[in-house]
């Protein structure tokens, strides 16, 4: 498995005004504006939940070799193998990542793989950081893990392209619904509807509240003891939220978003 042909991210162009969004897997995304600023979120490139058990290996090879990864800032939701991947981190190059951020948790196991501490940023729900062409802001996440209760979702801003909210590993809460103070262009929702996340009914009624114009769901395709149908994500958003149009991404594939893009 990997990127489509011609539409890796190193070599693709992308119009101005949009967005190129590609399915890691999982819940993981890289995405990219027509400036060339990459931010990628929540890579697992490995296979490092197969230490749990046989039945937690993974069901298909990564799209991107952990040594390939290039990006401006990687992003981690929370400190989960699926999430933050340390055979991901370990095996980055040198020069590969400009920044690595998340919050408290995530940010000591970066310093505790290794990473330069001058070079991690910590993010955590309601706050916002301005970059060089790219803002981020930390969510409210309501995870079921006592260990991880700093876990968020976030809004992503890439400068000229349509915004981003991805919830990471959250429960339904009418909470969540705040996020449209923040009016996102892109909801990117888990859907496995198991360890306490969203299924695909409750991400419907959060894409109901927040009217986003696209929906790109995550979280149900890497382990076999973890699976979701995408589709039915797609069937109750629609009824729902019509105007939300959803798009789903196998691992590897990419699409462009954008008010002038016509994919």
């Amino acid at each position: 498995m990997g990127f489509a042909a011609g539409v890796a991210p190193d070599t693709t162009e992308i119009p101005r005004g949009a967005l190129g969004v590609w399915a890691l897997g999982q819940s993981g995304f890289l995405l990219k504006n027509s400036r060339g600023k990459v931010i990628v979120v929540d890579p697992c490139l490995a296979d490092p939940v197969a230490k749990l058990g046989d039945e937690w290996h993974r069901l298909y090879p990564p799209p991107l070799a952990p040594e390939h990864l290039r990006c401006d800032v990687l992003l981690v939701t929370h400190d989960h193998l699926d999430h933050l991947d340390p055979d991901t981190i370990s095996a980055l190059a040198p020069d590969a990542v400009g920044l690595f951020a998340g919050p408290g948790n995530a940010c000591r196991h970066f310093i505790k793989l290794g990473v330069d501490a001058g070079r991690v940023l910590r993010l955590d729900a309601s706050q916002t950081v301005d970059l060089d062409g790219l803002q981020l802001t930390g969510t409210l996440a309501l995870t079921n893990d006592p260990e991880q209760p700093d876990a968020e979702g976030v809004i992503i801003r890439l400068e000229g392209a349509p915004s981003v909210y991805h919830s990471g590993d959250t429960a339904f809460s009418p909470l969540l619904t705040r996020v449209r103070n923040a009016a996102p262009d892109v909801y990117m929702p888990c859907i496995n509807g198991r360890y306490g996340n969203m299924d695909c009914l409750e991400a419907a009624v959060l894409g109901a509240a927040l009217r986003c114009r696209w929906a790109v769901p995550h979280h149900y395709d890497m382990f076999r003891e973890n699976l979701a149908d995408p589709q039915r994500f797609r069937t109750e958003l629609g009824i729902l939220a019509p105007e939300t149009e959803c798009v789903i991404l196998r691992p590897g594939q990419m699409c462009l978003l954008g008010a002038e893009v016509n994919r």
